[in-house]
């Protein structure tokens, strides 16, 4: 089939192409929202998945310009989808999602990591790319799409689309010749934005870290609390409560939680007497409040940001026998 015969060929399916390349999103998605939480599904994607057949033009000239002589079964890209994540550590799990649809046989056809790791000093196009050729004929609205059908799956994160985008039409595909200066500043581009993708990739995991922590944190404070206390009647917000944890976080790190424990068991009746419905004696974090103050009592005041328990925090450390400086 020559490049004209091609042209002819995608048009007449291109109808059934188009419904191929919504499925295939439509597969993906289905995987996803079936293995990770709501929340996490709509912060996975910065650009909507989305599916396109080739331009006809575009396909016949590929088709001439790469000398294919049988194009329907070497022109892999006539259908493509795309799928944007924010980060490198997102790109797993459309991974799996590509690799785990029984509809078709998936081929890694691009791996960034390995091409990185053959060619270091190269910065170049770092999608992860897919192709899938259906394993049975596929019927969609009266439309039959033939068994092996390839459709190629993008996969990259927003740094890279951001890269593609700018590179693809004005460097691969420029009819003239790329000056070595305009090279090199691709290369210093793609440098700074995989540096950038690690940073964000790093940032998230300690704030992964973080949220474990506190989570951690207020599970145990309030076991010990309601175990000694019977009951929570404070006023003090959620939001309150978190800032609380995300601020004295470094220091709490270093606490060991049988000691916490302890403090509080000696001290639980005092608290108890202290007890009113919208002080911080009422609220878990009393317990590792007064950690804070036996072990850092001066850092913990100089930090302390909730000015309208200011009085019990003066409270708490008068109780502990600890007067604090500039109260």
């Amino acid at each position: 089939m020559n490049a004209e015969g091609f042209g002819q060929h995608l048009d007449n399916l291109r109808p059934a192409l188009k419904e191929y390349g919504k499925f295939v999103v439509e597969r993906i998605t289905s995987y996803l929202k079936s293995n990770i939480t709501p929340q996490e599904y709509n912060q996975l994607f910065k650009v909507p998945p989305s599916a396109r057949v080739k331009d006809t033009a575009s396909a016949v000239e590929k088709v001439a310009r790469k000398k294919y002589q049988d194009p329907v079964g070497q022109m892999t890209d006539v259908i493509g989808s795309r799928f944007v994540v924010l980060m490198q550590a997102d790109l797993e799990i459309i991974e799996k999602s590509v690799l785990n649809c029984n509809a078709w046989t998936a081929r890694k056809d691009r791996t960034p990591l390995f091409e990185i790791e053959e060619n270091p000093e190269v910065f170049e196009y770092q999608s992860i790319h897919f192709i899938v050729k259906l394993n049975e004929e596929l019927k969609i609205n009266d439309l039959t799409i033939p068994r092996d059908t390839p459709c190629e799956i993008q996969i990259r994160t927003l740094m890279q689309h951001a890269y593609a985008e700018f590179v693809h039409d004005r460097v691969y595909k420029g009819e003239k010749k790329i000056p070595s200066n305009v090279r090199r500043l691709v290369a210093r581009a793609m440098a700074m934005l995989e540096t950038t993708d690690e940073i964000f990739t790093e940032a998230a995991a300690e704030l992964a870290s973080l949220n474990l922590d506190i989570d951690a944190w207020h599970s145990e404070a309030t076991a010990i609390y309601l175990a000694h206390c019977g009951s929570i009647t404070s006023k003090v917000s959620t939001e309150e409560s978190r800032l609380f944890y995300e601020t004295f976080h470094f220091l709490l790190s270093a606490a060991n939680k049988n000691d916490v424990r302890a403090l509080f068991s000696a001290y639980a009746s005092k608290i108890i007497e202290l007890k009113e419905e919208q002080n911080i004696f009422s609220h878990p974090i009393v317990v590792p409040l007064l950690w804070l103050l036996k072990n850092h009592d001066q850092e913990t005041a100089a930090k302390w940001w909730l000015g309208k328990y200011r009085n019990d925090l003066e409270t708490v450390a008068a109780v502990l026998g600890i007067g604090l400086i500039g109260k």
